[in-house]
Protein backbone atom coordinates (compact mmCIF):
# COMPACT_ATOMS: atom_id res chain seq x y z
CA UNK A 1 0.00 0.00 0.00
CA UNK A 2 2.56 2.99 1.30
CA UNK A 3 6.04 2.46 0.03
CA UNK A 4 9.56 3.67 1.77
CA UNK A 5 10.10 5.07 4.70
CA UNK A 6 7.03 7.19 5.48
CA UNK A 7 4.83 3.78 4.67
CA UNK A 8 7.03 2.40 7.38
CA UNK A 9 6.60 5.18 9.94
CA UNK A 10 2.58 5.10 8.92
CA UNK A 11 2.79 1.22 9.63
CA UNK A 12 4.89 1.44 13.03
CA UNK A 13 2.59 4.65 14.31
CA UNK A 14 -0.60 2.52 13.22
CA UNK A 15 0.83 -0.63 15.28
CA UNK A 16 1.47 1.74 17.88
CA UNK A 17 -1.95 2.68 17.94
CA UNK A 18 -3.36 -0.33 17.94
CA UNK A 19 -1.71 -1.39 21.08
CA UNK A 20 -2.56 2.02 22.98
CA UNK A 21 -6.28 1.12 21.73
CA UNK A 22 -6.20 -2.67 22.99
CA UNK A 23 -4.44 -1.80 26.49
CA UNK A 24 -7.35 1.15 26.94
CA UNK A 25 -9.66 -1.71 26.32
CA UNK A 26 -8.26 -4.08 29.22
CA UNK A 27 -7.81 -1.06 31.36
CA UNK A 28 -11.60 0.07 31.17
CA UNK A 29 -12.89 -3.81 31.14
CA UNK A 30 -10.92 -4.11 34.48
CA UNK A 31 -12.18 -1.00 36.30
CA UNK A 32 -15.21 -1.81 35.70
CA UNK A 33 -15.29 -5.33 36.93
CA UNK A 34 -13.06 -4.16 40.34
CA UNK A 35 -15.40 -1.56 40.87
CA UNK A 36 -18.57 -3.75 40.05
CA UNK A 37 -16.92 -5.96 43.07
CA UNK A 38 -15.96 -3.55 45.42
CA UNK A 39 -19.65 -1.79 44.95
CA UNK A 40 -21.09 -5.89 45.55
CA UNK A 41 -18.63 -6.14 48.60
CA UNK A 42 -19.01 -2.70 49.86
CA UNK A 43 -23.01 -2.58 49.85
CA UNK A 44 -23.98 -6.59 50.24
CA UNK A 45 -25.08 -5.71 53.98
Amino acid sequence: MLGGHLGEKAAEDLKQRIIEHVIGLCTSSYMAYYFSRFYDFRYSN
